[in-house]
């Protein structure tokens, strides 16, 4: 584990940094490491959104489902997603890279819980206001201002867009699956079924947790609180995203066995007839995405 990404509140601010060891010397490297770590959360989120989008194409319009998602034009959401990774490790870097006075706010507090010293040390730090010290006047830094502006914004666009797509779903599917066959029905609902854990899960696990840490300085609470529990709470939702995939789709179950000989389709007979239910390619990418960010992510960035 290499970065080993933490958080720490401090009263109108909050730290993050690494507690690795092993690399500590190579500050810079960790830096990168850390800002990367973010970007990765952003761009999970926005993957989910953009599984919402395809789910609601296919059950909704084909016809622009083919435009945007067939063959190479896949590509146009592999560089949605990495933009919005991008921009929040941006607003990371940007906004958080620590000067002399975040340094001196947190120095005392973060020596003191860590015995580290904050000039050795890859972090980051947003501290919410200026105080000036000869009239205690506070006054918000727009550096901290525009991180909380900026990455809830992002959050914001990737839940509007999933509660928009999951609600039409809803709306419409009855409707709209009437003229399928029951297997049909029943693979789809599976998959909606599939989206909505998918969004549950995270915004139980993380982003509940993360905005009364991102928000605190903001309230100048008087307290100092290890909050890095909430990156362990993180690191466990890859795999039980692949986990909700492989369980509630049972059509994955048993095209799994076939994956490596090529043949993604379920035979079902219904209604005195065959029918070929395919699991498409992009529904093949989401599940195989989620294995190699277990696989390559999690070693790399985790705790």
């Amino acid at each position: 584990m290499l970065a080993r990404p933490f958080i720490h509140n401090y009263n109108i601010s909050f730290i993050y940094f690494s507690l690795s060891v092993d690399i500590s010397t190579w500050r810079y490297l960790v830096q990168a490491l850390l800002v990367a770590y973010s970007g990765i959360y952003s761009s999970l989120i926005s993957f989910v959104a953009v599984q919402f989008i395809y789910r609601y194409l296919v059950l909704v319009n084909t016809q622009i489902l083919e435009i945007l998602f067939h063959g190479w034009k896949s590509v146009v959401w592999v560089f949605y997603v990495t933009f919005f990774g991008v921009a929040w490790s941006a607003l990371v870097y940007f906004c958080l890279y620590p000067n002399s006075y975040s340094k001196d706010y947190i120095r005392e507090e973060f020596e003191k819980v860590y015995n580290i010293s904050v000039d050795n040390s890859a972090i980051f730090i947003l501290v919410a206001y200026n105080i000036d010290q000869s009239t205690n006047e506070y006054k918000l830094r727009w550096q901290s201002v525009t991180m909380i502006a900026g990455t809830v914004s992002i959050l914001l666009i990737q839940y509007a867009i999933m509660i928009f797509c999951g609600t039409s779903m809803h709306l419409q599917m009855n409707e709209k699956l009437k003229n399928f066959s029951d297997v049909h029905q029943r693979l789809q609902k599976q998959f909606f079924k599939t989206l909505l854990l998918q969004i549950g899960v995270p915004t139980v696990l993380f982003h509940m947790p993360i905005f009364p840490v991102l928000l605190a300085p903001f309230f100048n609470f008087k307290f100092s609180y290890q909050t890095g529990i909430i990156y362990s709470l993180f690191c466990s939702y890859p795999p039980i995203d692949a986990l909700i995939i492989m369980t509630v789709v049972s059509d994955y179950r048993s095209a799994l066995t076939k994956l490596f000989g090529g043949n993604h389709q379920q035979v079902a007979t219904t209604t005195g007839r065959t029918e070929v239910v395919t699991i498409t390619d992009w529904d093949w990418c989401t599940s195989l995405l989620s294995a190699i960010i277990v696989i390559v992510m999690l070693p790399l960035f985790g705790m």
